[in-house]
C-alpha cells in the first residue's frame, strides 16, 4: 500500500500502476473508495484537471476544502494488499487464488472494491453504498456563511 497525502500527489509523480483501490480519508473520517488504472491521474480527474476540466462531487468537496484537504490521506491498494478487506466475503479462497491471474483481475478489483465500501461506509460513495453510508461531516461542508464572488469588482 502506498500511504500519502493528497498535496503530495498532486506535487508528484508517483508510481501507482500496480495499484488498483484507492481511499481519500482524513483520519477516521473516509471519504471515497475507488478503482483506476492509475489513481494518482483520477484524483486529477476528480479535481477537473482533465476532460470536462470540471470537479467532480469529489473533487469539489477536496477543493473547498482547499489547504487542509492538501494533508487528507490517499491510500493506494494493490489486489495483494485488499486481501484483510476480503476475509469477510465469501469469495476469500477465489480472490486469493486467482490474485496473479490477469483474466479476473477486473472481477477481483470490483470485488474489493465492494468489501472495502462496504466496510470503511464512505461518505461520498453513492453507487454500491445507498444503506449505510456515513454523511459527510459538518466540518467539511461548504461554509454557507461566506458570500460567493465577494470582494469581486466587475469592470
Amino acid at each position: 500500500m502506498i500511504k500519502t497525502t493528497i498535496g503530495e500527489v498532486i506535487n508528484q509523480v508517483i508510481d501507482t500502476s500496480e495499484h488498483h483501490l484507492y481511499v481519500y480519508r482524513d483520519g477516521d473520517t473516509v471519504f471515497y473508495v475507488g478503482q483506476s488504472g492509475s489513481p494518482a491521474d483520477r484524483l486529477m480527474e476528480h479535481l477537473g484537471k482533465d476532460r470536462p476540466w470540471v470537479p467532480d462531487r469529489v473533487g469539489t468537496v477536496i477543493l473547498e476544502n482547499m489547504p487542509q484537504s492538501n494533508q487528507w490521506q490517499i491510500e493506494m491498494y494493490t489486489l495483494r494488499d485488499c486481501i484483510e478487506f476480503m476475509r469477510t466475503q465469501a469469495v476469500l479462497n477465489f480472490y486469493v487464488e486467482h490474485l496473479d491471474n490477469l483474466l479476473f483481475r477486473r472481477e477481483l478489483i470490483n470485488d474489493a472494491e465492494d468489501a472495502m465500501i462496504g466496510q470503511l461506509k464512505p461518505c461520498l460513495n453513492i453507487i454500491k453504498n445507498t444503506r449505510n453510508r456515513a454523511r459527510l461531516p459538518e466540518k467539511y461542508q461548504p461554509n454557507k456563511n461566506t458570500i460567493a464572488n465577494e470582494g469581486v469588482k466587475l469592470g
